[in-house]
């Protein structure tokens, strides 16, 4: 595929963070307001092949080199563990209020993000449903 750099993964989560307006969000479900993505590192997709699902890192989470944790993304991750990230164009939000449930829609503008990566030269692919990071 291709290599992402530190420098390049900060570039990328910066772009998501700056463009979409992520802010700290519960990891357990997506809001209304907030953002989400799927993300994996090399070690999960060998011990489990397995995903996770939560808002995007904030600007305050991003390091030189790794994510901190303790706001979006509830666990310390190295960026040359992370192998692949996938932004939703769409993602759907429920909360349950006094008397009624609600669900609706809300739109990332990957498209947006997309022309920040190209600008950096940050290898991305953008489709009519997701933009992803892949590293395998």
């Amino acid at each position: 595929m291709h290599a992402m750099t530190d420098e390049r993964w900060l570039g990328f989560f910066r772009a998501c963070a700056d463009t979409l307006e992520v802010k700290p969000a519960p990891l357990s479900a997506p809001v209304e307001d907030g953002s989400w993505c799927s993300w994996t590192t090399f070690s999960r997709l060998t011990d489990a092949v397995g995903y996770w699902s939560g808002p995007l890192p904030t600007a305050a989470e991003l390091r030189d080199t790794y994510l901190g944790h303790g706001q979006n993304w509830s666990q310390y991750f190295t960026y040359t563990q992370v192998c692949h990230v996938i932004v939703p164009r769409v993602f759907v939000w429920e909360r349950a209020v006094p008397g009624q449930f609600e669900q609706g829609k809300t739109l990332q503008d990957i498209d947006a993000v997309a022309e920040t990566l190209r600008a950096l030269d940050i290898p991305h692919r953008l489709t009519s449903l997701v933009l992803e990071v892949k590293c395998y």
